[in-house]
């Protein structure tokens, strides 16, 4: 059967990459301040020894600021937890 033309299917953006973080050529020159984060944010991560932003972080922070759905997979110490808590953080300190 045909579609209904009036059915509408959600957008969705879909942003696959393999191994991102495998290789160390993929950590970016890319500042955390440039991913939208305060500056609060900004020195917490240099506290913690967080020089710069990792590939998942770059995808995801700034989709997480600007209020969008993001589903983040990557291996274990890519930086995925620091990718949805730090945009989190920022939202409920604002």
């Amino acid at each position: 059967t045909k579609p209904n033309s009036q059915t509408q299917t959600p957008q969705n953006d879909v942003v696959t990459h393999e191994n991102p973080t495998s290789n160390p050529e993929n950590i970016a020159t890319t500042t955390f301040s440039d991913l939208g984060l305060s500056e609060w944010a900004v020195k917490t991560c240099k506290e913690l020894g967080m020089k710069f932003p990792r590939r998942v972080q770059q995808y995801c922070i700034p989709k997480i600021l600007e209020g969008r759905h993001v589903i983040g997979i990557d291996e274990t110490g890519s930086g995925k937890t620091a990718a949805f808590a730090l945009p989190i953080l920022q939202r409920l300190a604002e």
